[in-house]
């Protein structure tokens, strides 16, 4: 069974003006699969699109434009918060997915492994210093649970902010937030990959799990950017 991506979908039609957003469509395409692409040949004006858009196909030559069209006003206290997260050397999300994560089969539960290797990635290629900001969809959890996983010798001289500013109900508002940072550790979910890929730091660091989805283990191929580090989720070994 395929979920619907919402979060994304809510996203883009944050973004869209008021008047487009009760365009007369006649058509609507639905993504196959993540990192598969839709052929550009069959959208129309009128075509409403489904998907998560991370096939990099779609997007080559539009990374600058998309940088500076995907954006969305802040609230007063995430103006403050993202003006911390500018000002901070070295910041870093880690993104850790839980809820609907928990509950269906396909999706897969990124542990121990991978989020220790991926921090002792983003250490080895910034020499240490690094300010950790956490987001999620569970971030109660998180605070009481997610340092106590870890190995406290992987994290030694770091820090930690677990950020609570959002919900659910304002994707917009927690993406614009992880752009943010300088540094990404992204989780088997296209909305911390698009938050990766937005941000603007010409040599950022970023990390992803080779496998997004259990019942498709190759769909992560297309979505891949060529300097992003990319680690087994089981083992947490490097894989490119």
């Amino acid at each position: 069974m395929r979920i619907a991506p919402k979060p994304l979908y809510q996203i883009l039609q944050a973004l869209l003006p008021s008047n487009r957003k009760a365009h007369p469509y006649k058509s609507t395409i639905t993504e196959a699969k993540l990192g598969e692409a839709i052929p550009l040949h069959s959208i129309t004006s009128d075509t409403r699109v489904f998907g998560y858009y991370g096939n990099l196909s779609y997007i080559k030559g539009l990374k600058e434009i998309l940088r500076r069209d995907f954006t969305c006003p802040l609230t007063p206290a995430n103006r403050n918060l993202q003006a911390q997260i500018q000002a901070t050397p070295n910041a870093t999300f880690i993104h850790i997915r839980r809820g609907d994560y928990l509950r269906l089969w396909q999706y897969l539960e990124l542990g121990k492994a991978y989020y220790e290797c991926a921090i002792t990635q983003v250490l080895k290629a910034l020499g240490g210093g690094v300010h950790f900001f956490v987001f999620s969809n569970d971030i109660a959890w998180c605070k009481q649970e997610f340092l106590g996983l870890l190995d406290r010798d992987v994290y030694a001289g770091c820090s930690f902010s677990f950020i609570d500013n959002n919900d659910e109900s304002n994707p917009t508002q927690e993406l614009m937030l992880m752009r943010s940072c300088q540094h990404a550790i992204t989780a088997n979910s296209t909305f911390s990959w698009w938050a990766a890929y937005l941000i603007e730091n010409p040599h950022k660091i970023v990390i992803m799990p080779s496998i997004h989805l259990l019942d498709e283990p190759d769909c992560t191929i297309n979505i891949m950017p060529d300097d992003w580090i990319v680690l087994n989720p089981t083992w947490g070994n490097q894989v490119c």
